[in-house]
């Protein structure tokens, strides 16, 4: 590709999405640091071309629209030229397929090692032996890539500019959450005390967050938590696990959790064995053990998912209303962040119908709150901060293209980003932008409705199946099944019938407990 023997090898980096995001790239480059004679930059459009190589990280599908408009910006096109190099990676990498061409090399998992590896293969003019690399995928690739799960240790990072020392103490997680791919690409793994304690010894900020999937779970959470306070320090991390908070007394922190699902036949679906009256009574201690009797709580749901039915709305609203009634309530202060339910290949959901991209989720929920619009607020004691992170129907389509697609994605990002006309009907607001963003992959592309969000045969093949996770696929399916059951889809009778059909050994574990007694020590 290059001859680099002589001269510095530049190195672009860069990472869409929040600043937060940058840790991962961020122990790339520090791992890349045994190497010499590298120059590293923040890579734009306007320097992309001088760059040898271009280290990407993308953590969600949106990115994937957002790197098609950079690099026509930047006026490189990787399908047809090995300079700029481009090295992907990032959580996204589930379906790197749906890419196409626009990239050379992709790191299917960790890539901490594998980035220092592969730039150590360019420096010496051996690109074409990154193939050789555990977690290596490329354009074309017909054999599929085992996502890559490296030894971990603790490790830390802080922001340029920011008082924040971030320290990732554990990776993976030992739940299952149906909906969640995390548990089924990367087995869990978490540092060792004495490690973690180092890093927060020697961290130069008062503040560190201290994070993980579900820090909490973390064998030894409690001795290390309390070493922040014994330094005078102070533990910034915030999202846990609602069960795992009960068992905290006098719990500090900034409580973020996810709720998931509304009702409680959906939180049992998911793996979030979280009763009504857990909520209330929870609510209530918290309330009451916190400062001044004052509390913020924060949590997550998800609207659209499989079997949702409008009595989950109405089992919202009722677990509200005992809130409500509570004398703690008037010291509560809710936010919930409101996310649509969008597939995640190398889940057991991953087979299910994404939310419907024509409804409107936003005043749905907010119905349920305020059924006689905001005038009914004045009913609440306590302070509900209804905080959407709803998409709209065009969006939740573009997610699932990504998400489910093959390697005629490209072309339509590459559309996207250079055709002003179609990016001006597919940003029509409502019904009408989605309708025309549909029309045109039907027409150009092949993909229709039913494909990108509706149910899927599990026995059939997916573009994502290129990628192979430590998870059997029939574990995966059986607990699809499973789901199906817990939250009504099909019968008990029924849900027997396709467990002797498919021959499936019981799960004894089934949703929300640790995946396997190995991963869970």
């Amino acid at each position: 590709m290059l001859s680099s023997r002589n001269r510095l090898l530049r190195v672009g980096y860069r990472t869409f999405g929040r600043t937060s995001l940058n840790y991962g790239m961020h122990l790339c480059m520090e791992r890349a640091k045994r190497l010499h004679d590298i120059e590293w930059v923040s890579v734009s459009k306007y320097n992309a071309k001088t760059c040898d190589v271009i280290l990407i990280s993308f953590f969600w599908w949106a990115h994937f629209y957002d790197w098609a408009k950079f690099i026509v910006d930047a006026n490189i096109d990787p399908r047809h030229a090995r300079k700029p190099l481009i090295i992907i990676g990032g959580f996204q990498a589930y379906n790197f397929i749906s890419l196409g061409s626009l990239f050379h090399w992709a790191c299917i998992g960790d890539g901490e090692w594998f980035m220092s590896d592969a730039l150590a293969l360019v420096r010496n003019d051996r690109e074409n032996e990154i193939e050789r690399l555990d977690g290596a995928y490329w354009p074309g690739k017909e054999t599929s890539t085992l996502w890559r799960s490296d030894p971990f240790s603790a490790t830390a990072m802080q922001e340029p500019g920011q008082h924040i020392t971030r320290i990732e103490i554990a990776r993976g997680c030992k739940y299952k959450c149906a909906f969640c791919a995390l548990t089924y690409l990367k087995p869990y793994r978490e540092s060792s005390i004495e490690d973690t304690k180092a890093l927060i010894a020697a961290a130069e900020t008062k503040r560190v967050a201290l994070f993980a999937p579900e820090r909490l779970a973390h064998s030894g959470y409690d001795d290390i938590d309390c070493y922040v306070n014994d330094l005078g320090k102070k533990n910034a991390a915030s999202d846990l696990r609602w069960d795992n908070l009960q068992g905290k007394a006098g719990y500090k922190g900034t409580i973020l959790f996810g709720l998931e699902g509304m009702s409680e036949r959906l939180r049992f679906g998911i793996g979030k064995h979280i009763t009504d009256d857990d909520l209330v009574e929870g609510y209530q201690k918290l309330v009451q053990e916190s400062e001044h009797g004052k509390r913020g709580i924060r949590f997550y749901i998800i609207v659209g998912l499989p079997g949702e039915t409008a009595e989950d709305y109405e089992a919202w609203t009722s677990v509200l209303a005992r809130l409500n009634e509570t004398p703690e309530a008037k010291g509560m202060t809710l936010t919930p962040f409101v996310n649509t339910f969008m597939t995640q290949p190398h889940s057991p959901l991953q087979w299910a119908a994404a939310a419907d991209i024509w409804t409107n989720y936003g005043k749905k929920f907010a119905k349920a709150l305020w059924p006689h619009g905001h005038d009914d607020a004045k009913r609440w004691r306590m302070t509900i901060a209804f905080t959407p992170r709803i998409w709209g129907g065009t969006s939740r389509l573009k997610a699932q293209l990504a998400i489910r697609g093959d390697e005629r994605v490209a072309d339509v990002l590459l559309e996207l980003a250079t055709n002003p006309l179609l990016k001006a009907q597919v940003a029509r607001p409502g019904m009408a932008g989605t309708t025309n963003f549909l029309r045109f992959l039907e027409r150009h592309v092949g993909y229709n409705e039913d494909y990108l969000c509706g149910h899927l045969n599990p026995d059939d093949d997916y573009p994502w199946q290129k990628i192979r996770t430590y998870v059997p696929t029939e574990t995966l399916k059986r607990r699809w099944f499973a789901y199906q059951r817990r939250v009504g889809m099909i019968g008990h009778d029924e849900y027997l019938r396709i467990k002797a059909a498919r021959r499936f050994d019981d799960d004894k574990s089934e949703v929300g407990a640790p995946l396997f007694a190995e991963v869970a020590s």
